[in-house]
């Protein structure tokens, strides 16, 4: 093998963020063709799937999740249980919160740096003179890892869209779409029902399909009916509610025969639910006093993440779109009344930023606007304010300096929410020393 152009895995992430003229550009062509060249895909077995192939390890199930929320939701509750079924499993999943190596997990711990510097020189090696953009050239870097191990899952999160996702370049034998909802408008549009048909897009013909969305544009819905194996939320499996007693019930299986008792989780039902779905199709369900003790303990950093902090309560949540603001607001309002909760927020330029506030104005009493300093993408602080309509606004030098100016204005007991980005819960939680 060729020396490999940098050592350390700082170095090769700093040249992935110049190496492509656009840090988006959605399309399968180049990343297939670098694919090919390392004998990770086959040729393709769909028409219509020109770019797309089957993975080149020997039965290994692929799993791919889209979705505009609760993905990685989905994703960590099936790793959760596939390693409790003592299965071999690797998950790709973006963007990371803290270290770019909690993308790629290997039967549940994140990659290596050499391990990641490793994958990083055998993509540029097989790329020859194709631009790969950064997402395009980690999605290889993950299954060119996967390739090395003997796994018998391995799960893909979409990072955008699905259609054109580079996620999309393997035919999966399960694909899941988790919620659909606005975000991403410049490259997806602001259509429901065609964002739907894009996420839809990482589905294959003869594979299963499983739809945990909650009133679907009717696309969805048509091409819920017209697929072949396609399970769909509210009809081949359930989430019900009693009443009388916490959490929920989840009814799914072959003929909605298993029942499930799940504590009220802090992750999206919903996403909870489709991940059993697809142990129930794969027939590796943990036995239900498992299945209740893992669902019992899931997390996953950044999603409605409490944290106990001189006093406070500290709520980390990346929601950056109106939909996963709507349920952080849904979640708030249940909080009892007499605390105060106030908001540390910092956002990128390109999000629906009112869409994002609304929800939220009447349930946060202050907010503490922070800039996020070298993020190119990012709305300024003085831009974000004038989306917040509410008495109470201040702004920060940064995220974290806005964070400090809540917590010197709050009392003991009060709710301190850090949302908007996944760079604004690392700011905080990275000077905080939470991991």
């Amino acid at each position: 093998m060729p020396a490999a152009r940098f050592q350390t895995l700082s170095q090769w992430l700093e040249w992935l963020e110049e190496l492509h003229p656009k840090a988006i550009d959605l399309g399968l062509g180049r990343i297939s063709s670098v694919a090919r060249n390392l004998g990770l895909i086959g040729a393709s077995n769909y028409e219509g799937y020109p770019f797309s192939g089957s993975l080149c390890v020997d039965k290994t199930k692929v799993i791919t999740v889209a979705g505009t929320n609760g993905k990685g939701s989905c994703i960590t509750a099936l790793e959760q249980c596939l390693l409790a079924r003592q299965l071999q499993v690797g998950t790709y999943t973006s963007p990371h919160l803290h270290h770019y190596c909690e993308r790629v997990h290997l039967n549940g711990n994140n990659a290596t740096e050499a391990q990641m510097c490793e994958a990083f020189c055998v993509i540029d090696n097989a790329r020859e003179d194709i631009s790969l953009t950064y997402f395009e050239f980690g999605t290889l870097a993950a299954l060119w890892l996967f390739a090395q191990q003997p796994l018998d899952v391995i799960i893909l999160e979409v990072g955008l869209g699905g259609r054109l996702d580079a996620a999309n370049i393997v035919d999966t034998d399960i694909a899941v779409i988790t919620s659909i909802a606005l975000d991403h408008e410049s490259w997806l549009g602001n259509d429901l029902g065609q964002i739907a048909l894009e996420k839809a897009g990482i589905a294959r013909p003869d594979k299963v399909l499983i739809s945990a969305v909650v009133d679907a544009p009717e696309t969805l819905q048509e091409l819920v009916v017209q697929h072949a194996h396609a399970h769909q939320l509210g009809r081949d499996f359930l989430l019900e509610k009693d009443e009388h007693l916490p959490g929920l019930t989840w009814v799914g299986g072959p003929a909605l025969a298993t029942r499930v008792s799940l504590p009220q989780p802090s992750l999206p039902a919903t996403s909870i639910a489709a991940a059993l779905q697809v142990l129930a199709t794969l027939g590796d369900m943990p036995d239900t006093h498992e299945l209740e003790r893992i669902c019992s303990r899931l997390a996953l950093a950044g999603r409605y993440q409490c944290v106990e902090y001189q006093q406070r309560h500290l709520i980390f949540d990346v929601a950056h779109n109106p939909a996963a603001a709507q349920a952080l607001a849904n979640r708030l309002a249940q909080i009892e009344h007499g605390q105060a909760i106030v908001a540390v927020m910092g956002v990128m330029a390109d999000k629906d930023i009112a869409g994002i506030v609304d929800p939220l104005v009447s349930v946060i009493s202050r907010w503490y606007i922070g800039e996020l300093a070298n993020i190119p993408r990012a709305a300024s602080a003085a831009t974000i304010a004038t989306y917040i309509n509410a008495p109470s606004v201040y702004l920060s030098a940064s995220v974290f300096t806005g964070f400090q100016q809540a917590l010197a204005d709050s009392e003991p007991g009060d709710t301190i929410v850090i949302f908007g980005s996944f760079f604004s819960v690392a700011d905080v939680q990275l000077q905080l020393g939470i991991q």
